[in-house]
């Protein structure tokens, strides 16, 4: 079973992962530190589970916010310390770029002021092209053709919304 923990972004998602995955979803605009803890035994609970049932911890590596990231990094180490189990960082980037299905992926996180986070992948989510934080249109000119974008809710740059996108082959 993997807990995967995810505290980049204002909503902390945890998720236990054994067969049906099970997950558990918390706003905290004010930190996710001081609740993610209780947070994680809860999801436990609810699937009978106890931490020492996990055989791997994952925490979402980035891009986001720099001390949510901390938060899972963190918490995810810690807990891998204190059980003897194995710990997996893994960029929210490559993550979404899970969800795409053409040959090349180009996921994009909204980094707020303007910006997207994004990158290229190929099937087998081997980067291909850096992660980075740019402008949209610059970042989504130089994109070969036949990239499938795959966005993580809205991103919206100056008043046009992207949502899932194929660009024409």
């Amino acid at each position: 079973m993997i807990l995967a923990i995810d505290t980049s972004g204002e909503f902390a998602g945890l998720t236990l992962l054994d067969g049906e995955p099970l997950e558990l979803v918390v706003h905290s605009p004010e930190g996710h530190a001081g609740q993610l803890i209780w947070n994680i035994d809860a999801l436990l609970r609810r699937a009978g589970k106890t931490i020492h049932d996990v055989d791997c911890f994952a925490a979402a590596s980035g891009p986001g916010s720099f001390t949510g990231i901390r938060v899972a990094l963190s918490a995810a180490k810690g807990l891998a310390e204190a059980t003897g189990k194995p710990m997996v960082a893994v960029s929210n980037l490559q993550a979404l770029a899970f969800y795409g299905t053409a040959t090349l992926r180009a996921p994009v996180i909204d980094a707020r002021r303007g910006e997207i986070f994004g990158a290229l992948y190929d099937r087998d989510l081997n980067l291909v092209e850096p992660e980075t934080v740019a402008k949209f249109e610059p970042w989504y000119e130089r994109l070969p053709a036949g990239v499938e974008i795959v966005c993580a809710g809205d991103v919206h740059q100056d008043e046009v919304t992207v949502r899932w996108i194929r660009l024409d082959a």
